[in-house]
């Protein structure tokens, strides 16, 4: 496409001519000048329009012809700064003499914030209390949330409604700020107070209800929904949280009702509300109707993030294994496997299912994966060490848990499998450590814990109380004759 085509709408012909007649003369490289205000214009409208080549040429031209102009040179700031050149944002904010502009000032603040020099910017804050406006104050609360100083920015964006208390957009605002920060109370009574305002606002209604369900008020939450469904019986929002409370409360057929009225809007990515939908039907135990909704949702999986993709490629895989389908399961599992390789629940589900095929070499091949992979994830190494005591696969359990007992040594599960591995394994030295470490005796509790593992293998069970019962009569002997 062509740049010097796209000029300004019909209704801005001034504007057209000025940059049509700018462009002419660079072009055809001859003498023009433009006074300030003109140069911030133009380069204004190409910053809109993504030339930002020729937003700094005008504004290089600008500063040749006004070189000290502080609005200028705040805007070339602004531009280097828009690009990630900080450092010659802030050598070009350095050359401007006016310290008492607005402009000026909200630029220091913007650079300091940037380098998370809060003090400094506070203070250069503090000069414009008295002259702040709601403009003004909301213009400071944008810079304080988008360096993720949330506190600071709801506390401008408070100032900011009191001066205009009936700014319903400000309020709107306020309540979602509230509610990014975690603040529900505050959000809530906002909300509300905008729902008074307007009691038949859908989207006022929507958001009093994200911040129930984010209290976990899910009765609450889908009352909000319903009168946003008074107001605006097409609002997809207020379908789509009924739907994820419905969801919550384990509602799940009236859950699928409403995501299917949320896929007729179109408004929303489909392939997220296949997921949900599939999710519904996971949770029924209907895993035929889940991976027909799950495999719909990686028809278009461009359009799922990577979390989103991971968490269905696994309840799919995950479907196909509770169908007894597990050449399919494995299918997915190594697709994950080519996608995520640092997805460690591929491998888990993969090695389980051949596990339970007794295929022991390739069930070893995925728990080797993990555990090449260095993971400081406790549950999967406790889960491949479990795995493996099953399987009698010793060698791996002990390394598994190992692993996992140097990340947390006081994780009391992982502790006891490590002790079962060790027994079996006759490893008494480690063994002597971790009781040394735990201070644990066979007791009721370890017993309990063997019985309960063993369940249904009386004779393995005895076996190892017995095995844990002789070695801790040889500490309580090594015990006394140290004391002796």
């Amino acid at each position: 496409m062509n740049h010097e085509n796209i000029l300004p709408e019909e209704e801005n012909q001034e504007l057209a001519l000025l940059i049509a007649q700018y462009e002419s003369s660079k072009s055809n490289e001859q003498n023009f000048y433009l006074d300030a205000e003109q140069v911030l214009e133009i380069a204004e409208w190409y910053e809109l329009h993504d030339r930002f080549s020729d937003a700094y040429a005008v504004l290089m031209d600008g500063i040749s012809w006004h070189p000290d102009h502080s609005g200028i040179l705040t805007a070339f700031a602004y531009l280097h700064l828009d690009q990630g050149a900080l450092e010659e944002a802030k050598r070009i904010a350095g050359l401007i003499d006016d310290e008492f502009a607005v402009d000026t000032k909200l630029l220091r603040v913007e650079l300091l914030l940037t380098e998370d020099k809060l003090p400094e910017a506070e203070s250069i804050l503090d000069t414009l209390a008295e002259e702040a406006d709601a403009n003004l104050c909301l213009n400071i609360a944008g810079l304080y949330i988008q360096a993720d100083h949330f506190s600071h920015g709801l506390s401008w964006l408070q100032k900011a409604a009191a001066i205009d208390p009936d700014d319903e957009e400000m309020i709107e605002t306020i309540a979602e700020c509230c509610h990014n920060m975690g603040k529900n109370e505050e959000a809530a009574y906002y909300f509300n107070r905008l729902i008074d305002k307007q009691p038949y606002s859908a989207d006022y209604w929507v958001g009093l209800a994200k911040v129930c369900f984010a209290q976990e008020q899910y009765d609450k939450a889908i009352e909000a929904c319903d009168f946003a469904l008074i107001g605006d019986a097409n609002s997809g929002d207020a379908h789509l949280f009924k739907a994820h409370c419905l969801y919550q409360l384990e509602n799940y057929e009236e859950s699928i009702k409403e995501y299917k009225d949320v896929s007729v809007m179109g408004n929303f990515f489909a392939e997220y509300i296949y997921s949900y939908i599939g999710a519904c039907y996971n949770e029924m135990q209907d895993w035929e109707q889940a991976c027909a909704y799950y495999k719909k949702a990686l028809q278009g999986a461009d359009e799922l993030d990577d979390a989103k993709k991971m968490d269905v490629y696994s309840n799919l895989s995950t479907c196909y294994y509770r169908m007894g389908r597990f050449d399919e399961a494995h299918d997915i599992c190594q697709t994950m496997e080519v996608l995520f390789p640092d997805f460690l629940d591929s491998y888990l589900l993969d090695g389980r299912i051949y596990s339970e095929e007794d295929e022991a070499g390739k069930a070893g091949e995925c728990w080797d994966k993990i555990l090449s992979k260095n993971t400081n994830d406790i549950y999967v190494l406790t889960q491949v060490g479990e795995y493996c005591l099953d399987t009698n696969d010793l060698i791996r359990a002990k390394k598994a848990l190992e692993q996992a007992i140097s990340l947390n040594p006081d994780n009391m599960i992982t502790n006891m499998f490590l002790i079962l591995t060790y027994v079996r394994l006759k490893d008494w030295k480690n063994l002597l450590k971790i009781h040394r470490y735990l201070n644990i005796p066979a007791g009721n509790k370890l017993k309990a814990f063997i019985r309960e593992y063993y369940e249904g293998d009386e004779s393995l069970s005895a076996e190892l109380l017995e095995a844990i019962g002789k070695f801790e009569e040889k500490v309580k002997k090594r015990n006394k004759q140290t004391s002796d």
